[in-house]
């Protein structure tokens, strides 16, 4: 019985191994790092790839260095965001994106959740997981900028024209507007998701001026918009 026992447990023990191997990987290949927290010594703790996201790769980190790390404007949603998720009555779920400044000033922002667990009212722990999101950050950030001059041309463009006309396709629209003598200053500028030659050949052949591929080039749109106005001066 005692050997049974004995090659049970090491059975256990192994699965558990490659349990706990396997959550690793896929952490490693989300680029995910988790962290602890001890409510009742106020301890932090995390994993290595957690100190890399805080910019403590091989260094210690505790609760307070951590929040230090913290960019001055998130702390205080920060410590809200723990408050409502840690306490007794109705804990929200635990997410939150806020920005880390590194050693060497560079900024970074981070995605963190987690979930505080409770015995008997009271809390025993706080876990959780976080993950870079700067490269999502830059590439919002860039749509805005890009959203923003665009709509900054558009308001400047009065013979600018938008259309989203359901059971209407672009190329039956533009055609339309072809067939009418008084329409035929309208610039058409077929702004799409399909790039290759067979899809701007059949753009111009339906009657659009121009054709440009999604996401818009700014700056192409900004020349367009100039040849357009310095046009309508001329005439």
């Amino acid at each position: 019985l005692i050997e049974h026992n004995r090659r049970r447990a090491e059975k256990t023990g192994k699965q558990l191994r490659a349990s706990q191997d396997q959550l690793r990987m896929t952490l490693d290949s989300a680029g995910l790092g988790t962290w602890h927290i001890d409510p009742k010594s106020n301890t932090l703790t995390g994993d290595e790839q957690f100190h890399k996201l805080f910019g403590r790769e091989g260094q210690s980190l505790t609760y307070q260095e951590a929040f230090a790390c913290l960019h001055a404007d998130d702390r205080e949603p920060v410590r809200e965001a723990i408050e409502d998720s840690t306490r007794t009555l109705d804990p929200q779920p635990y997410a939150i994106e806020y920005r880390v400044v590194h050693g060497d000033g560079s900024l970074h922002w981070l995605s963190a959740k987690g979930r505080a667990n409770f015995d008997g009212g009271e809390l025993t722990t706080f876990d959780g997981t976080i993950v870079d999101i700067t490269d999502r950050k830059r590439v919002d950030e860039l749509i805005r900028e890009a959203d923003s001059q665009f709509r900054l041309l558009a308001d400047n463009m009065p013979q600018l024209a938008w259309t989203a006309l359901p059971g209407m396709t672009g190329y039956e629209l533009v055609k339309q507007l072809r067939e009418r003598a008084d329409l035929q200053f309208v610039h058409c500028v077929a702004m799409t998701g399909f790039g290759q030659e067979s899809d701007r050949d059949r753009a111009i052949q339906s009657g659009f001026d121009e054709h440009m591929v999604k996401p818009v080039d700014v700056e192409r749109l900004n020349d367009l918009f100039t040849r357009l106005s310095a046009k309508r001066n001329l005439s």
